[in-house]
């Protein structure tokens, strides 16, 4: 299950109309995560594409194209590792920057899961938009 949120007609947020704003894709199987993090994103000026899981991720990246991902790492059906690696197997998806944000408090995968950047839950708004906002700046 997954729906598409845009960043149009938010507090704060300048319009589709005055900035392209990127896309991010939000991953978690908690959806109170989804609406708190989503709210994060949409705030710092992302249009917000949201999965529930990594199935439902890998079919939305393929559909959309998001400029980034934001990547829960445990989710059921299949976790966010996993989503993770068949990203980076297919040329569609590949270069598309990725960060874990996970309860789960160990980074040593994330240079070995080739996610850029690994965040732990919770999160300061200014962490998570300041990695996405690096990466993003990186990309281009």
């Amino acid at each position: 299950m997954w729906n598409k949120r845009s960043a149009e007609n938010q507090p704060g947020v300048p319009s589709q109309s005055s900035r392209s704003a990127p896309v991010a894709l939000l991953v978690d199987d908690t959806s109170d995560n989804r609406d708190m993090y989503g709210e994060m994103l949409r705030y710092g000026g992302y249009a917000v594409l949201e999965a529930a899981d990594g199935l439902d991720a890998l079919a939305v990246t393929v559909a959309e194209l998001p400029n980034i991902i934001v990547m829960d790492i445990c989710m059921p059906r299949m976790d966010g590792w996993e989503a993770i690696r068949r990203l980076r197997a297919d040329p569609r998806t590949a270069s598309i920057p990725v960060v874990a944000l996970t309860a789960v408090g160990w980074n040593a995968g994330a240079a070995g899961m080739e996610c850029e950047a690994f965040l732990v839950k919770p999160c300061l708004p200014i962490d998570l938009l300041g990695v996405l906002d690096t990466l993003l700046a990186r990309a281009q």
